[in-house]
């Protein structure tokens, strides 16, 4: 299984201004660093969850249609946007809308085939199964707890960001709670 970013989100959870205000820091010279960190900071959070908080467009690449559905594996799942196989002489088809149903199990979305149908065999080759589905929504929707976790995310690495070797250090416990709240939530 492989997930691969289709269309990065326009925005962020957490603004420039404000990760800027929560490290007091008020010069513009590390504008380019902690842009870099909330971008570092969020994948993290949202990784650690299975979640996408902004809109984007993933593309999920299995090796076979599963005998039960296809779940996907984040969340929230806003559109299935394509599912597409390899044909037996390496061709790649997409199956039509009419051929899947997609349902809802809380902010998860499962594939199934249509009623009375099957899924198509899928032959090995570098994308033998594609799944392409938009998650997320809009960066003013995402709950403040997950806000503090980046930011809280963001201050670790900003001040962490010599660290190597022994100097390591585990991600502030204030954070693991916070991503925590956000898998129960």
């Amino acid at each position: 299984m492989s997930l691969r970013l289709v269309t990065p989100p326009t925005e962020m959870p957490v603004t420039l201004e404000q990760a800027k205000a929560h490290l007091r820091v008020d010069f513009e010279d590390e504008d380019a660093t902690i842009t870099a960190l909330i971008a570092a900071a969020t994948r993290a959070v949202e990784n650690r969850v299975q979640r996408r908080y902004c809109t984007q467009t993933i593309e999920w690449v299995i090796q076979n249609f599963p005998m039960c559905g296809l779940r996907l594996p984040l969340a929230p799942v806003a559109a299935v946007d394509s599912v597409t196989f390899t044909n037996a002489d390496g061709s790649v088809s997409t199956l039509e809308e009419s051929a899947y149903l997609i349902t809802s199990q809380g902010e998860a979305a499962v594939i199934y085939p249509a009623l009375g149908s099957i899924w198509p065999l899928a032959w090995p080759g570098p994308k033998p199964v594609a799944v392409t589905f938009t998650v997320g929504g809009a960066a003013n929707a995402v709950e403040a707890h997950v806000r503090a976790a980046i930011l809280l995310m963001v201050g670790h690495l900003y001040q962490n960001r010599e660290a190597t070797g022994g100097d390591l250090k585990e991600v502030p416990l204030g954070v693991a709670d916070l991503m925590l709240a956000e898998a129960w939530s």
